[in-house]
Parts: structure tokens; C-alpha cells; sequence
């Protein structure tokens, strides 16, 4: 049956035919109803045009989400810069008071019958170097001062020590053995290599009287103080 019979009207063409010079434009027909036939008729033209708009939407709706995204992102938090330290200042060196003339104390007291030594040690300190003798039981009298040369007390034949000067320490009453004859202290020579203190000799171990001999790099100036708990004598000699 035809349109014409069926009573339908026919569908109305959009755009021109040959009668303008241009190409037919291709059509979209659809269908929306049985009782009466509704054709759409969409160019191809019209459909690009459509499909334009909605992509440009598209990408509107993208960059304001990525507006939004970077107005939520915390701003990053600066780095201080570290805080300098400050430097730690060297110790002040208090100045060395002594002399040189000799430094003698008098035994106080009742030895046992000697005041027996137990340990000689070296060390070192800002401005000077310290001689330590440790005695055990009390604490002896003493004489310290420079000498020329050192010599053995039984023999009196000449001890070599290394330094250009000598602080002799003399101690009485004092021992440096036991009542078998055996030395009380580790070393009867020790040689430190110090700044001012290079060596020291025990020369003398005989008749209660105990002498030591500290070989220095120089004559300079030396101070002596006692200790105790336990009972010593300190020599320092100030580094030049």
C-alpha cells in the first residue's frame, strides 16, 4: 500500500536537492510512534554540530574539576632553615704559677717505719705536665728541686736520663720494696714522651730514703701539692 493510500502524508525532505547545485545530505529517521508516523529527519551536519557542543561541555566540566582539585591541595609547608649551633669555645688555661727554686715539706708523723711507694705515673694537662708518686700508709717528707746531674744513692755512679734538665724527687722516710726485698711499684723507669716530661728514673731505694729523677725537654718553672686519700706527692712542670 502507498503513503498516498494509507492516508499518510509524505515526509516533508529537509535541505535542498540537486536544484541548489549541492550534494543530497544524508538523513536520520526515527521512529517515535504506530499511530501516526513522526519522522526526525537529522542532517549529518546538525548531528556533528551536536556531538561538538557536547564534547566542549565535556571538557569544561574537566577543567573545573581540576580548578577544584588544585584549590583543595594544601600548599606545600616551607623548609626552615636548621639553626646553627654554636661553637663550643676552647677552655681557657688558667696560668701556671710555680718557680723554680727547690720545694721541701717535713714528715709529720710516725712511719711504720717508712711510708712505702706503690705507683709512679705521668700525664699530661693544658700548660703542663704532671709526676704523681703514690705512697701507701702515710705520707713521707720530701725535697724537689733541680740538679745538675743524677746520680745512684749507694753507688753514686751517674744515671743517664734523657731531657736537657732534672727535677729531682727526694723522699724520707719512704721504700719502694717490701720486707723480702721486692719492688713495690710496676717500672722503675717510665718513659712518657711528653711535651716537657720525657723520663724518669728511680736512682734511689736505700736506708729510707726514695729519689726519683724527671728528665724535662727545658728548664721551666714547677709547683709540688700533696694529696691525699691516697697519700701523694704531684710535681707539675709547666710546658713552655
Amino acid at each position: 500500500m502507498s503513503r498516498a493510500a494509507a492516508g499518510l502524508a509524505a515526509p516533508e525532505m529537509y535541505g535542498n536537492t540537486a536544484r541548489d547545485g549541492a550534494e543530497p545530505m544524508e538523513f536520520l529517521r526515527v521512529v517515535f510512534s504506530r499511530k501516526g508516523i513522526t519522522m526526525l529527519n537529522v542532517t549529518t551536519r546538525t548531528l556533528g554540530l551536536i556531538l561538538a557542543v557536547t564534547l566542549a561541555a565535556t571538557l569544561v566540566a574537566c577543567s573545573d574539576d581540576d580548578d577544584e582539585s588544585d584549590q583543595d591541595t594544601p600548599a606545600p609547608t616551607p623548609i626552615s632553615s636548621p639553626t646553627a649551633v654554636p661553637a663550643t669555645p676552647s677552655p681557657t688555661i688558667e696560668p701556671f704559677t710555680g718557680g723554680r727554686d727547690a720545694v721541701e715539706a717535713a714528715f709529720e708523723g710516725t712511719a711504720p717505719p717508712a711510708c712505702t711507694l706503690v705507683d709512679v705515673r705521668v700525664d699530661e694537662h693544658p700548660g703542663y705536665d704532671r709526676a704523681v708518686f703514690e705512697f701507701a700508709d702515710c705520707m713521707p717528707g720530701y725535697r724537689v728541686e733541680y740538679i745538675d746531674a743524677a746520680s745512684g744513692c749507694g753507688s753514686g755512679l751517674p744515671e743517664d736520663v734523657a731531657g736537657a734538665a732534672i727535677i729531682q724527687v727526694n723522699a724520707n722516710p719512704a721504700q719502694a720494696h717490701n720486707e723480702a726485698g721486692e719492688s713495690t711499684i710496676p717500672s722503675l723507669e717510665l718513659t712518657p714522651g711528653l711535651a716537657q716530661i720525657l723520663e724518669l728514673d728511680s736512682t734511689c731505694d736505700f736506708e729510707g730514703y726514695v729519689t726519683w729523677a724527671i728528665g724535662i725537654t727545658e728548664a721551666a718553672d714547677f709547683r709540688v701539692i700533696e694529696l691525699s686519700e691516697p697519700n701523694r706527692i704531684v710535681v707539675d712542670v709547666q710546658v713552655p
